[in-house]
């Protein structure tokens, strides 16, 4: 079984890479799945996903996801 903040978060599939530019900014890279966090900006969203067993956290921008 796994945490709540895993499963009952949403998920969104990347559309698009997106490299970020500053620290709070998460890379993605079109294929993934992310779990999002925090999605109350309208333009941002928060989210986290595992690479090679790390956990990455930052925000990304809306237009690169889909809800999945």
């Amino acid at each position: 079984m796994c945490a709540w903040f895993v499963c009952c978060q949403p998920k969104v599939h990347v559309n698009y890479d997106f490299q970020p530019r500053s620290e709070d900014e998460l890379e993605i890279r079109r294929g993934e799945v992310i779990t999002v966090i925090d999605n109350s900006d309208e333009n941002w969203y928060e989210g986290q996903v595992e690479r090679d067993n790390v956990v990455y956290k930052g925000h990304f921008p809306v237009t690169y996801v889909t809800p999945m």
